[in-house]
C-alpha cells in the first residue's frame, strides 16, 4: 500500500510543483525570479547553506566567483574537516578560506598556479571550476566512468590540455553544458548563478540533468554575452577583484535542514556503525537517498532506521548495499509529534583487513523529487558527509 502511495506521491509532486513555480526563490532577493533559468538552482544553494546573496536583497547571479569561494564551498559540504598546514605564501592564516584551500590542495582537489600561489581572489574560468569538480568527485569516489564531449563545438580545441579529460567528464555527466549550441567557452569566467547550477548538479546526483523546458542550454540563457577572460588565458594573472564574501556561506546557516554524516574512527578489521542524522527536520515523509563509499577499503553489511524516523517512516533499504545502495523511507501521514531531529539511520560498516591508513569517505545524496514533505511538496535538505578515518594501531 505505502508503495502505492508513493508512487502517487510522485505523481502529484509534478503537479505540485506548476503550481510553485509562482513563488520566488527568496522573496528579497530582487534580481532572481521565477523565470529565470537558475532560480531552482538558486533557491537550492541558498536553502541548503551554500552561497549567501551579495547583500539582503541581492544574489548578484551575474557576479564573478572566485578560486577561493568554489573551494570553501566544497570544504564546507565535507563538514570543514581538518587539514594540514597551509602552504601558499598568498593565503592568509585568517582568510575564510584558508582551511578549505589546504584541505583541497591535501586531497588533490586544486593546485596552485606555482608551489607557493593558489591566487585565491582570481575569478574562476569554466574549465577550472569544471577541473575542480571532477578532482572532488575522484576524491569522493563517484562513478566517473562517463566522458565525451560532441564534436559540434567549435571553442572545444580552446580547453587547456589539464583540463580536457575533466570539461569531457563534466559535460558527459550534466554538470556542465554548453554557453550555446556550438560553444563552450572554457576560458570564461563562472558567473554566479552558473555556480549555483553546477553545485546542485553534483549534489542532487552526477548526471541528473536539469531540463528547463526549451531545448537549450541553461548557462546560456544568462540574459548577456559570457564573461570573457581579457587575456584570454587560463586566468593565472590578471583577473577580477574577488566579490564580496557574504557570496559564499561563512558558516553552518541557523535551521537549515541538514543531513550529516557522522565520522568514525577505525582499525583495520574493525566493525564500525556510521550514524547519519537529521538536523531542523522540515517534516520529511518520504524520502530516498543513495550511498557512495570506497568498496575497496569498506564493506556496508547492514543498515537499520533510525530512531528519528521509526514509528512514522519504514525504511527499505536495496538487496545490495554495495556502492550506490540506495534507502527509501515512506510513509502514510506524519503528525507534528512525528517531525524529530536526531539519527535517521545506521550503516554498520567492515574495514577490510588490508585497508591503508586515511579516510573513506561516506556520501549520501539525492536527486530531484526523492525528499517530499507532508503536502507532497519537494523540499532540499542540505547534506554534509562523513567519513570513517582509518588509523593502524
Amino acid at each position: 500500500m505505502k508503495k502505492t502511495i508513493a508512487v502517487l506521491m510522485t505523481m502529484l509532486l509534478l503537479c505540485v510543483s506548476l503550481l510553485l513555480m509562482g513563488t520566488s526563490a527568496k522573496e528579497d532577493f530582487s534580481d532572481v525570479s521565477a523565470s529565470d533559468w537558475f532560480y531552482k538552482d538558486v533557491k537550492y544553494v541558498q536553502e541548503n547553506g551554500l552561497m549567501n546573496g551579495t547583500s539582503g536583497t541581492e544574489f548578484s547571479p551575474d557576479g564573478l566567483t572566485t578560486r577561493g569561494m568554489i573551494v570553501t564551498v566544497l570544504w564546507r559540504l565535507e563538514g570543514e574537516p581538518d587539514a594540514r598546514e597551509n602552504s601558499f605564501k598568498d593565503v592568509g592564516a585568517n582568510a575564510y578560506y584558508c582551511k578549505a584551500v589546504s584541505w583541497a590542495s591535501e586531497n588533490k582537489i586544486v593546485t596552485g598556479y606555482d608551489e607557493k600561489h593558489f591566487v585565491p581572489d582570481n575569478a574562476a574560468t569554466r574549465e577550472q571550476i569544471a577541473t575542480i569538480m571532477h578532482r572532488y568527485s575522484v576524491y569522493k569516489n563517484y562513478g566517473l566512468s562517463k566522458q565525451s564531449l560532441p564534436d559540434s563545438y567549435s571553442d572545444k580545441d580552446q580547453i587547456s590540455a589539464y583540463a580536457v579529460e575533466s570539461f569531457e567528464w563534466a559535460y558527459a555527466n550534466g554538470i556542465i553544458s554548453g554557453t550555446s549550441d556550438k560553444t563552450l567557452s572554457p576560458k570564461d569566467y563562472v558567473k554566479r548563478c552558473q555556480v549555483a547550477a553546477i553545485l546542485k548538479r553534483l549534489c542532487t546526483g552526477i548526471g541528473a540533468k536539469e531540463a528547463d523546458g526549451s531545448g537549450t542550454s541553461q548557462e546560456s540563457q544568462s540574459g548577456g554575452s559570457a564573461v570573457t577572460n581579457p587575456s584570454g588565458s587560463s586566468g593565472a594573472t590578471g583577473g577580477n577583484a574577488a566579490p564580496p564574501q557574504s557570496a559564499v556561506s561563512t558558516g553552518q546557516s541557523a535551521g537549515v535542514p541538514t543531513i550529516s554524516v557522522k565520522d568514525v574512527y577505525a582499525t583495520p578489521g574493525d566493525e564500525v556503525s556510521v550514524a547519519v542524522e537529521v538536523k531542523n527536520n522540515p517534516g520529511i515523509l518520504g524520502m530516498a537517498l543513495t550511498v557512495y563509499y570506497d568498496e575497496e577499503k569498506c564493506t556496508l553489511q547492514s543498515v537499520k532506521n533510525g530512531k528519528a524516523l521509526s514509528g512514522a517512516l519504514d525504511l527499505t533499504p536495496s538487496k545490495s548495499l554495495g556502492n550506490g545502495a540506495r534507502f527509501v523511507w515512506d510513509g502514510i501521514e506524519i503528525t507534528d509529534e512525528d517531525v524529530r531531529d536526531g539519527e535517521i539511520l545506521i550503516m554498520n560498516f567492515k574495514v577490510k583487513d588490508n585497508a591503508p591508513d586515511g579516510g573513506c569517505p561516506i556520501t549520501l545524496k539525492y536527486f530531484d523529487g526523492d525528499i517530499l514533505n507532508n503536502d507532497l511538496e519537494e523540499i532540499y535538505l542540505r547534506t554534509e558527509n562523513g567519513n570513517i578515518i582509518i588509523k593502524s594501531e
